[in-house]
């Protein structure tokens, strides 16, 4: 914007890209003493806007008390004998199945754009 004592002015720019199917043509409106400047675009694809996919787990007061019940009541195995890893992967697997059934992963599509501008009262 260019401001002088005089006058002020504004230019607007357009940049265009990526596409050379365009047409720019004057239009008289009579509403001012510039012409008005029509853009045609042809042949525009739109690109789909990508989902923003959030997977979580759900853990909440009651799977945290299903969990540990669950690991309380199994039979995770006292023989720590024989080969020095077989006990681990036994306890590993254990758990791990417990884990994954008590807190199941839940998928959150987030189509929303961040605007933290916004507060909550408008």
């Amino acid at each position: 914007m260019c401001n002088t004592n005089a006058f002020t002015t504004a230019i607007d720019n357009i940049f265009i890209a990526r596409t050379k199917n365009y047409t720019i043509y004057p239009f008289i409106n009579g509403l001012s003493d510039h012409e008005v400047q029509i853009l045609v675009i042809e042949n525009i694809v739109l690109t789909k806007q990508r989902k923003n996919i959030t997977i979580k787990r759900d853990i909440n007061d009651q799977s945290i008390l299903e969990f540990q019940l669950l690991l309380r009541h199994k039979k995770l195995g006292r023989n720590f004998y024989g080969e020095c890893c077989q006990p681990f992967i036994k306890f590993l697997n254990t758990y791990l199945r417990i884990f994954h059934t008590c807190f199941i992963k839940k998928q959150k599509d987030s189509n929303t754009i961040s605007k933290p501008w916004l507060t909550k009262g408008i």
